[in-house]
């Protein structure tokens, strides 16, 4: 999908400037959390532009985490009745909300954390979330890890994996 013709305003919605400041991260407030928070919108800027919009409208990122991980966590909300329809005053609901964990290692390139980026955007823009609950298992063909590389590397980034099979 490509992005809609640009006004003046709408260039700027669409700048590294616009993305940076509506991206929503969880870090610290160190350098580099800064430097990867850059490096998520250089990343988003280079991906299909309905990829790039669901991203940023969905997904919050974690820095600081497990290397690469993505996953759902889910907030309890309390609604009173005239906000929700059921039996009783207060409900209880849960809003879930779509995350990807990030954590680099200080010698890894900028190409290298951009490619990891771009890899697990591909996870999440997959449905591939909770991951976590099928990872201690023994899977000969990391299939999704697989499909995660691929969709990466039709966006125009280096593959994140070089084999594909889990040791046990």
């Amino acid at each position: 999908m490509s992005p809609p013709d640009y006004t003046f305003d709408d260039a700027y919605l669409d700048s590294f400037e616009s993305i940076y400041q509506e991206l929503e991260v969880f870090s610290g407030s160190t350098t580099d959390d800064d430097r990867t928070h850059g490096l998520i919108v250089k990343t988003l800027l280079r991906l299909p532009y309905d990829v790039r919009e669901k991203t940023i409208d969905e997904v919050l990122f974690i820095f600081g985490s497990n290397k690469g991980e993505v996953l759902t966590i889910s907030f309890p909300v309390v609604i009173t009745k005239d906000k929700f329809q059921s039996i009783g005053k207060n409900y209880i609901t849960r809003i879930t909300q779509p995350v990807i964990m990030l954590n680099f290692e200080k010698d890894d390139t900028d190409a290298v954390k951009m490619n990891a980026i771009a890899h697990e955007i591909a996870h999440f823009y997959l449905g591939h979330l909770d991951r976590r609950d099928n990872m201690d298992a023994y899977v000969p063909e990391r299939t999704e890890e697989r499909q995660a590389d691929d969709l990466a590397e039709k966006w125009g980034f280096e593959r994140s994996y070089k084999t594909y099979k889990r040791n046990r």
